[in-house]
């Protein structure tokens, strides 16, 4: 039985992972506490806790947060235990740098997506986008998972049944291939967002029927094939196994520009020869 998540807990994780997405734009207590719809006494009593125990730090003069140093051995602890994410990072950059374009590491925890991405230009990693496990998020996992998680996947997807079916040969064919290329065109990324929407919020249920019927409509773009001599590419991934064969970890090039035939064969050597470095 799976236990109820505790709602106190929530808020305190909720405040350090908003501080920690936002350093680019430090936020104040009143920010915070805006952006997550908590009551203000609320934010400032979690505030004062995790600075008084040193998880943040909030400025004397613009009242900015920030994290503290005592998540510095938590960071350093996590960089130790987790052997192959350190890898899987190491790997990404190396793509970044041999192909010039943005490349990324995701890993699957239960049904949730964390993704640490690469930028070419100067191989910084961005760690904390998360995304949720359901078509089309994380299909290179669905390609390699087993019938039962595959559909749960599709299912939480809220798919047409004939997007189901079309998807499915596309899983089977990216686990025979070995790699997955995902063909879309830019208006994946606004469709995606509409359903990761979704999928976090309350919508109606004309809402929910929409974001599927879209999705439908990429899904059978981006498995569509073409006499051109070159065809926009989303992503070229590979998986990394576990020592157990299970496929929880995947290295991911994002080329976001049409590519030939040979150039998409040559990139998922690449993604396969790194992610095969990875596991050693």
């Amino acid at each position: 039985m799976t236990a109820s998540p505790s709602p106190p807990t929530t808020r305190v994780v909720d405040v350090l992972e908003l501080v920690a997405a936002r350093r680019d734009r430090p936020l104040r207590a009143a920010d915070v506490a805006r952006e997550l719809g908590l009551s203000r006494a609320t934010t400032h009593a979690i505030v004062h806790t995790l600075a008084a125990r040193g998880w943040l730090v909030r400025s004397p003069d613009t009242g900015h947060l920030a994290l503290g140093p005592a998540l510095g051995p938590v960071a350093a602890a996590v960089a130790e235990q987790r052997t192959g994410t350190r890898l899987g990072v190491r790997a990404a950059a190396g793509l970044a740098s041999a192909t010039g374009w943005p490349a990324s590491v995701v890993e699957l925890v239960d049904d949730v997506l964390y993704v640490s991405s690469v930028d070419p230009d100067d191989l910084t990693v961005m760690r904390g986008q998360r995304l949720p496990y359901a078509a089309p998020f994380g299909t290179l996992f669905a390609a390699w998972a087993e019938p039962d998680e595959r559909r749960g996947w599709l299912r939480r997807g809220r798919l047409t049944e004939a997007a189901v079916a079309s998807y499915g040969a596309h899983l089977d064919q990216a686990r025979a291939d070995g790699f997955l290329v995902e063909r879309m065109s830019p208006v994946v990324e606004h469709v995606s967002s509409l359903v990761q929407a979704t999928h976090e919020g309350d919508f109606p249920a004309a809402v929910h029927e929409l974001a599927g019927e879209l999705l439908a409509e990429v899904v059978r773009t981006s498995m569509e094939t073409h006499d051109a001599a070159s065809q926009p590419v989303t992503s070229v991934a590979a998986p990394v196994p576990g020592p157990d064969g299970t496929v929880r970890t995947a290295l991911v090039v994002h080329p976001l520009r049409d590519l030939t035939g040979a150039e998409v064969r040559r990139a998922a050597s690449m993604v396969r020869q790194a992610a095969k470095a990875v596991v050693g």
